[in-house]
C-alpha cells in the first residue's frame, strides 16, 4: 500500500486531472440532452442560461450566468493545469 501512495499516485496524478478536467467541463455547459430527453425537472445551468435568453428575455442574468460558467470552467482548467506542472516538478 506505501507502494501505492509513494509512487503510482504521484505518477498518475495528471492523467485523473486531465480525465476529471474532460469530463466535468462538458458537462456544465450541456443541456440539449435533458432539453430532449425531457428530463426530471431538475435544472442544469446550460438549460438556465439558455431559459434567460429564449424564453424570459433576461439578457442581463443570462450573460451574468454564462459568465460565471466561463470563470469557472477557466478556474477549473487552470488549477488542473498547475496540479499537473507542480506534480511534475515534484517526481
Amino acid at each position: 500500500m506505501t507502494r501505492f501512495w509513494r509512487i503510482t499516485l504521484p505518477l498518475s496524478l495528471p492523467g485523473i486531472w486531465a480525465g476529471s478536467a474532460l469530463v466535468f467541463i462538458p458537462v456544465l455547459g450541456m443541456f440539449a440532452i435533458p432539453e430532449l430527453l425531457g428530463g426530471t425537472g431538475d435544472i442544469l445551468i446550460g438549460n438556465l442560461i439558455k431559459e434567460q435568453f429564449l424564453d424570459n428575455r433576461d439578457w442581463p442574468l443570462g450573460s451574468t450566468l454564462s459568465l460565471l460558467l466561463t470563470v469557472a470552467v477557466l478556474v477549473l482548467a487552470g488549477f488542473s493545469a498547475w496540479a499537473g506542472r507542480t506534480r511534475r516538478r515534484l517526481a
